[in-house]
């Protein structure tokens, strides 16, 4: 008998054991497929977005019914028709004043009046409308009313959801475009850079070829001023002698311009010069006088790039002060005056103004 006990004791400590150890293994395994699962938001293994992220999750839905509108309604069928009619409903986001955008949280408060039920839909503590809904008939169709009055409220509430949406997107654009408009007025303020070569008759007596750099400032209403510096040489003539001419001469020039075509502009400036001839004299001296003159100069550019801009520009002026010179001793003084007729053909580096 002893022996018989010696042998069963092992036995049943053993059972015990692979009891335990199995109770275990089964608790460990549910916990890591528990603990496997990504949380709501989170990515799988495969970077695949799981289903229920922010964006795309089921409204949230509690239903409470008071006491004495239990008398009426069967609470169990009244939830569950609530959920059908709007789980239907496609209430799958909203939108804030602030344009953060959630999954809703839903809660309907049904109350009993006489012969009536009072269905109230709140969304996170506002009160976003009340309908009043008929008690008469089986429980089964006073759920159904119920039931379709929440989703009704629960449209209203969508479509003021949308309506927020859309506002946010308008205003968006609205800000972009704004932004858009002021980067590219910015662009357009900026001074550009303009130089090329000239050629004029000035009067009835000289001719000079030379060059011209001008920085362009942008103004408001297709406006912009030049503010220009040139160099050019040439030959004076009178009494049957020449000499050599030196110009410089420094000017500025409002202007307005006008887009024509695609790629074409057209403008028209005055510009008023103060400039300095510098010749030869009778006895070899120079003869440095300072002169001024006033000219009309229309414009046609065109733009082979946004930045870059080829224009010819006509010149008709005329010198206001005359610049005296002599040829030699005993010789009648010449004089260059009357008209100064020019032109100019320029490249202008900078975003257009069109």
């Amino acid at each position: 008998m002893s022996g018989g006990r010696l042998r069963r004791l092992p036995r049943s400590q053993l059972k015990l054991q692979l009891a335990s150890l199995a109770v275990f293994v089964v608790g460990f395994s549910a916990a890591s497929a528990l603990g496997a699962q990504p949380k709501r938001g989170e990515t799988s293994g495969g970077g695949q977005r799981r289903a229920g992220t922010l964006a795309k999750s089921s409204p949230s839905i509690l239903v409470e019914i008071d006491a004495a509108a239990e008398h009426f309604l069967d609470p169990v069928l009244t939830r569950r028709l609530i959920a059908l009619e709007l789980g239907d409903s496609q209430l799958s986001e909203f939108v804030d004043a602030e344009g953060r955008r959630f999954p809703p949280t839903l809660f309907f408060l049904i109350s009993s009046e006489p012969s009536l039920a009072l269905v109230e839909l709140w969304e996170r503590g506002h009160l976003h409308g009340s309908r009043r809904v008929s008690l008469q008939g089986d429980p089964h169709l006073r759920a159904r009313r119920i039931a379709l009055t929440a989703a009704e409220l629960g449209m209203r509430l969508r479509e003021h959801s949308l309506s927020l949406i859309a506002y946010e997107v308008e205003s968006r654009s609205a800000k972009e475009q704004r932004w858009q408009k002021q980067s590219e007025e910015r662009r357009q303020s900026l001074p550009a850079f303009r130089a090329g070569g000239l050629g004029v008759l000035a009067g009835e007596s000289a001719w000079l070829m030379g060059a011209r750099a001008e920085l362009v400032l942008r103004l408001p209403e297709n406006l912009g001023l030049d503010l220009a510096g040139a160099w050019a040489a040439g030959r004076a003539f009178g009494k049957g002698a020449s000499e050599p001419l030196n110009w410089w001469e420094v000017s500025i020039s409002p202007r307005y311009s006008t887009k024509l075509a695609k790629a074409w502009v057209g403008a028209i400036g005055f510009r008023v010069v103060a400039a300095l001839a510098d010749m030869n004299q009778a006895g070899g001296d120079r003869n440095v006088e300072w002169t001024a003159r006033a000219a009309v100069e229309p414009a046609l550019e065109w733009s082979s790039t946004p930045t870059l801009t080829f224009g010819v520009r006509p010149e008709l002026g005329w010198l206001l002060r005359p610049v005296r010179w002599q040829s030699s001793v005993g010789a009648t003084p010449a004089e260059l005056s009357g008209a100064w007729l020019g032109a100019s053909v320029l490249a202008t580096l900078g975003r257009s103004q069109h």
